[in-house]
């Protein structure tokens, strides 16, 4: 494990009263930089999504759903865009197994946050391929304000403040792209199963995946053009096993390294495995999910994990994602 001199915490960001651009709605509780972004397109959402085959989507991630509070703690996800094309923003927190304690935990996973914006392609073939490649860009270390959004939820929630963040990864940049790969194996009315490969490389994942991905129920019809023809109620079960080559949450970024505390190369594993398991309704402008992720443990002397992931779509043209985080 790596340890350096700690640093400072940035402070949450707080406003009374605001009204919104297309919102009018005055909000009179404190709200972090992040949610304030957030509620903003939310608000816009219902206008964007009108064209007939685009889509906005929030995905919203948290351990509560498996009663813990540590690990991959949370991670909310905003999308707008096409089945061609989309644009995403998201943030995403990670803490040790205790957030009571003021000090490093060592043999322990690290504070980490990040905050990004990315860009999504789909790349068409014409056949039972389907590929896409997505490109992100963002920050880590407290510039993520993931510190300041988690003291805001327990805070409101009258849940234990974390009380080790001035210990988080440092600050550094990211930069990420990953491609992704689908080939239909079966299709029938009521059973899908596809298979899925996807590749990561950059400064805040590194990471190699493959696994099935099994849809049962009544599933949406689409034709050329995307447009959903048919009401949606599925379960879905998606194992996948996962090689792990860099993890920035875990090992610090690579053009900062003087985090308070990192794990060593040694120290994180490199084959994790992964299940997901849940349901999905909608019909071809709105869909809900909800999903449950098991993890295997990411690194020596740490534990299983698992969280919940809801997601709900406004607009046509795609389907929802399956799938956790």
């Amino acid at each position: 494990m790596h340890i350096r001199p700690t640093g400072g915490e940035v402070p949450s960001t707080k406003v009374t009263t605001e009204a919104w651009l297309g919102c009018n709605r005055p909000v009179i509780y404190p709200v972090p930089v992040p949610v304030r972004y957030l509620l903003l397109l939310l608000c816009w959402s219902s206008a964007l999504s009108a064209q007939d085959d685009h889509y906005f989507r929030l995905t919203y991630a948290n351990d509560y759903f498996g009663a813990t509070d540590y690990y991959f703690t949370q991670g909310i996800r905003l999308e707008y865009g096409s089945e061609r094309d989309g644009w995403l923003l998201a943030q995403e927190g990670y803490t040790p197994t205790s957030i009571r304690d003021d000090r490093i935990r060592y043999g322990d996973r690290p504070y980490a946050g990040a905050l990004y914006v990315g860009y999504r392609r789909a790349i068409p073939t014409g056949t039972n391929w389907s590929f896409s490649h997505q490109l992100i860009a963002g920050v880590m270390g407290p510039w993520s304000l993931a510190a300041a959004e988690q003291r805001y939820i327990h805070d409101r929630t009258g849940n234990v403040a974390p009380r080790g963040w001035k210990y988080q990864i440092a600050n550094d940049l990211l930069l990420n792209y990953r491609v992704n790969a689908r080939r239909t194996l079966l299709d029938f009315r009521y059973l899908r199963l596809d298979g899925l490969a996807s590749a990561r490389a950059g400064t805040y994942h590194s990471r190699l995946q493959l696994g099935p991905d099994l849809r049962i129920g009544v599933l949406p019809v689409t034709d050329a053009a995307g447009k959903r023809r048919r009401f949606e109620l599925a379960l879905h079960l998606r194992p996948a096993a996962h090689l792990n080559l860099y993890d920035a949450t875990l090992q610090g970024g690579l053009l900062n390294r003087d985090s308070p505390y990192t794990l060593t190369t040694d120290e994180v594993r490199r084959l994790v495995g992964s299940v997901d398991v849940g349901i999905a309704v909608g019909r071809r402008k709105w869909g809900v999910s909800f999903t449950r992720t098991y993890l295997s443990p990411e690194f020596s002397g740490g534990r299983p994990h698992d969280w919940g992931t809801i997601q709900l779509r406004i607009g046509g043209g795609v389907a929802p994602t399956y799938g956790s985080w």
